[in-house]
């Protein structure tokens, strides 16, 4: 992994990402059933540039939550943005450490326990995930390795790009996909073999968008990223939402 040095170029104090009114509430322990316990609205140093981007991941996390799920945001957790080690975009305020997002109704994705749990909440949080690639190059998820059992990290070490199969951070999400969204039965270990491809060119299908390549466009990238999340909050299996492939062939 790489990073940078310590210290925030551009820094800006917040205490929310996108609207004011989704305030950040760090994480201070975790409740009998494993979901994490948080404090009460609590500001952050960012770098200006990547907590533009925080902005623009919540905003459009928002819409998909809200349009597909009827699960408006209310509010997102966290373990720390800026910490001063090796090897890390933590250590410039360029990278976020998510714990948990909470909507209206009281609904939410726990980082600690929905990757863990019941099929819709299993959804919900490869949704989040799924959308957190759309924005950013590196998403570590509990899928990646056991150091994100308990939170995803992304940061904008790497700009969003295609999907790539010799990273494990997407291999691990798309078996995740193939698994949750269309019941591929893969194991999640991140190697990209004959089993991964055949059912990653299922869900293509099922999604109608077996006629482009997330593997060498960032467009189509982008597009079957969008239909994970629309799966995910709208809990329906691959094939409710399609692209423009027509059907399986």
């Amino acid at each position: 992994m790489s990073g940078c040095s310590c210290g925030v170029s551009n820094p800006v104090s917040k205490d929310y990402i996108g609207s004011t009114a989704w305030e950040l509430r760090h994480r201070t322990g975790y409740a009998s059933n494993g979901t994490g316990v948080h404090g009460g609205r609590h500001t952050h140093t960012f770098n200006e540039g990547f907590w533009n981007q925080c902005d623009d991941f919540a905003e459009d996390y928002n819409y998909y939550t809200s349009t597909y799920g009827s699960k408006p945001v209310d509010w997102f957790g966290d373990i720390g943005i800026v910490a001063c080690k090796a090897n890390s975009w933590h250590a410039c305020g360029r990278a976020f450490d998510l714990t948990a997002v909470y909507f209206t109704d009281g609904g939410y994705v726990d980082c600690n326990r929905s990757w863990r749990w019941g099929l819709t909440h299993k959804r919900r949080y490869l949704g989040l995930a799924a959308q957190l690639r759309r924005e950013f190059g590196t998403v570590l998820t509990a899928w990646y390795n056991t150091a994100h059992k308990n939170h995803i990290h992304f940061d904008n070490g790497s700009a969003f790009t295609v999907i790539r199969t010799s990273y494990r951070s997407d291999t691990t999400l798309v078996q995740a996909s193939c698994n949750y969204l269309d019941s591929a039965g893969l194991s999640i270990d991140g190697v990209w073999g004959p089993r991964t491809e055949a059912a990653y060119q299922n869900l293509l299908r099922a999604f109608h968008l077996q006629c482009y390549d997330p593997k060498t466009s960032t467009w189509a990238a982008s597009v079957f990223l969008e239909k994970i999340v629309q799966h995910c909050y709208a809990n329906k299996s691959a094939g409710y939402y399609v692209g423009s492939c027509g059907g399986p062939t």
